[in-house]
């Protein structure tokens, strides 16, 4: 299937339907007949042979939600419009057949503005508009020269050069899919030629997402074109976001950026960046590609750009957080350490301890979350809790929670805390109380002696805290100890 194929209407297919057809985009499956099918998510619609689905608007996204998803190899999903294009599965979502989201790419001497994809930046009208969105193509100031290639997760490259040393410069790389949906920017217009658009976006859920042998999935940069004169520059490649506790991949994902226009008698259109590919999983297994490469600069006859591709964008892997728990330290009646491991796995991550005198907890600390970074190995991690009981035992456990909003807990642990269990000290030696106090945790503290007609002398006659009373741990002891009978020789 080309990269920029884009159907204008959708095929007929007569006596076949769909599960779903008039209906709301929600609990119910979408496993659609064979044919094309038309996302528009501008419009919050998708419509095919037999079908008219509503989508909803979720803080800017189209949404479409189903129980289970399967996208046959007969099928294809074109998407267009100006959000970014979420599908949703409530379970299984599977796609064999294909799902394109792709930049238009502009024909020759024909000004634009030209579509990006769902969500994404239109290319640049003629010689006088730069590549839309954060970053869009630059046109070039001289005419003979070629337009910038737009930037998303590489930089667009700038166009070639025929007159002077001047041409437009490609657009910068930016965004992050794990947290902000959104799709390339165009590239830049040229004489007479609007730019290529910027590839869309496509965001795939799902409590397994497999992507199967032959599927694929495109959000591409449209192609630049040819000008009177100069070339304009190709649309950056979008995004593509897969998320699920397990992600299969043995198709193509593809988010390309698009080639610059043929400069023939002049410069050619610089190649757009590279998009981005988010996978986000508890387990995943990739056997399929991921193409983020920069589109060619100079493809075609023209002046060459100093910048022969975009530069490729970024593929980012974020799986869930794993976590384990060590024994707490500076263990004390009231209060402790508590320790433990968290491993980000490479996404944005923050953790709390939970604890309590049951496996419910009760507690947590910090009391919000306490952020450990996006490291792809082990982070210690500790915080001092207060508050507790002594002679208690504790039950506690490490949350982690990343970027991607996967949680994972540790296993349950405990840990006793120390106490000051007095012991019985009456008749014994002071010697012998000291180091019974030791042993329960406790400490001696004031020795008064007196006169004592029942108790021999150097035995314990007294103990302020009565025996099995529990105390914090190194509480103090106050004994008194005969100084034998009064009188005695």
């Amino acid at each position: 299937m080309s990269t920029k194929f884009r159907s204008l209407s959708a095929m007929l297919v007569a006596c076949l339907t769909m599960l779903v057809a008039a209906a709301s985009a929600s609990a119910v499956s979408f496993i659609p007949a064979p044919g094309t099918y038309t996302v528009d998510t501008t419009a919050l619609t998708l419509t095919g042979p037999g079908t008219s689905i509503a989508g909803t608007d979720q803080g800017g996204v189209a949404v479409f939600s189903f129980d289970n998803v399967s996208i046959a190899p007969t099928v294809l999903l074109e998407v267009e419009g100006s959000r970014p294009f979420k599908l949703l599965a409530g379970g299984e979502l599977v796609v064999a057949g294909a799902i394109e989201a792709s930049g238009f790419s502009a024909s020759a001497q024909e000004a634009g503005p030209v579509p990006g994809g769902p969500g994404g930046g239109a290319g640049g009208v003629d010689g006088a508009d730069a590549g839309a969105g954060p970053g869009g193509g630059g046109v070039s100031p001289i005419e003979r020269n070629g337009g910038g290639g737009g930037g998303f997760g590489g930089a667009g490259a700038r166009g070639g050069i025929d007159e002077g040393d001047l041409s437009g410069l490609g657009g910068p790389a930016y965004g992050d899919l794990n947290t902000v949906l959104q799709g390339g920017s165009g590239g830049s217009g040229a004489s007479n030629v609007g730019g290529g658009g910027g590839g869309g976006v496509v965001a795939l859920f799902g409590a397994t997402v497999r992507i199967l042998p032959g599927a694929e999935v495109r959000a591409d940069g449209g192609n630049g074109g040819e000008g009177g004169t100069g070339a304009s520059g190709g649309g950056s490649g979008g995004g593509i976001l897969l998320r699920g506790v397990n992600l299969l991949v043995d198709g193509l994902l593809s988010a390309r950026g698009g080639d610059g226009g043929e400069g023939g008698c002049c410069g050619n259109g610089g190649g757009g960046g590279g998009g981005r590919i988010a996978l986000q999983y508890q387990a995943l297994a990739m056997a399929g590609t991921a193409d983020v490469s920069g589109g060619q600069s100079n493809a075609f006859s023209g002046d060459p750009s100093t910048e022969p591709t975009g530069a490729p964008g970024v593929v980012t892997k974020i799986g869930a957080p794993t976590v384990s728990t060590s024994a707490p330290t500076a263990l004390k009646s009231g209060s402790a350490v508590l320790n433990g491991l968290v491993n980000p796995n490479s996404g944005a991550t923050t953790y709390h301890f939970a604890y309590g005198t049951t496996t419910a907890y009760g507690s947590r600390a910090p009391a919000g979350e306490a952020p450990v970074g996006a490291a792809a190995a082990n982070q210690p991690v500790a915080q001092f809790v207060t508050g507790l009981k002594p002679n208690t035992t504790y039950h506690f456990r490490l949350v982690a929670t990343n970027i991607a909003g996967f949680v994972t807990a540790s296993a349950d642990a405990t840990f006793k805390t120390p106490a000051c269990i007095v012991p019985k000290l009456r008749g014994k030696k002071a010697k012998a109380a000291r180091k019974a106090l030791k042993k329960a945790n406790c400490k001696a503290g004031k020795v008064k002696r007196a006169f004592s007609g029942k108790v021999n002398k150097g035995r314990v006659i007294k103990q302020r805290a009565k025996p099995g009373k529990v105390l914090p741990a190194g509480a103090k002891v106050a004994i008194k100890v005969s100084k034998g009978e009064k009188g005695a020789g």
